[in-house]
């Protein structure tokens, strides 16, 4: 029992020993890891400095399009944008109509994203369809399924901040218009 007793002591002092040697964070490289990365590029590589001297470019005239036409361009009117979803469009106002329920509307305002975004109760699965609009106001329209969390969400690039449109509900039509200010 005492031969059991000493040789149960000792392996847990030689694991305790081990435990001791071990890194506290071992995904951070060593000194020794990072000197040999250092040596092994400087030796792979040679760099060589060049002086360049910048070329005169007289200034271009900055032309500022719109967008470009092409075939997923929605022109003003009436459009069946997907079998459930009835887009209407014009420079004023944006029209949607569908027979799903609104969950959810917010805007979203932030660095370059300027977004109107409305959430229909659905479970339809179906692919992401996105148009741009040939509107003053509303530039690009998209509608992505959500099935599994039980919505589809349409999201209406607007040219001005969210916030300074009126959205006006009616029965099953959302209309949206830039507010006069």
């Amino acid at each position: 029992m005492k031969i059991f007793n000493w040789f149960l002591i000792a392996t847990l002092f030689i694991f305790s020993a081990s435990a001791l040697n071990a890194r506290e964070n071992p995904f951070i490289p060593t000194k020794s890891y990072v000197e040999k990365k250092a040596e092994i590029i400087d030796d792979t590589y040679s760099y060589q400095l060049k002086t360049v001297t910048p070329k005169k470019r007289e200034p271009q005239p900055v032309v500022k399009q719109r967008r470009m036409i092409n075939e997923n361009m929605l022109k003003n009117g009436k459009h069946n944008f997907l079998s459930f979803v009835i887009i209407e469009v014009n420079d004023e106002t944006l029209s949607i109509t569908t027979h799903n329920q609104l969950i959810k509307k917010f805007d979203l305002n932030y660095k370059s994203t300027r977004k109107i975004v409305f959430d229909f109760k659905s479970s339809k699965g179906f692919y992401t369809k996105k148009a741009y609009l040939s509107s003053m106001n509303f530039k690009h329209i998209a509608i992505g399924a959500h099935p599994q969390k039980g919505y589809y969400r349409i999201t209406i690039d607007v040219e001005d901040i969210p916030s300074n449109y009126d959205v006006v509900y009616e029965d099953n039509t959302i209309h949206i218009m830039k507010a006069d200010i």
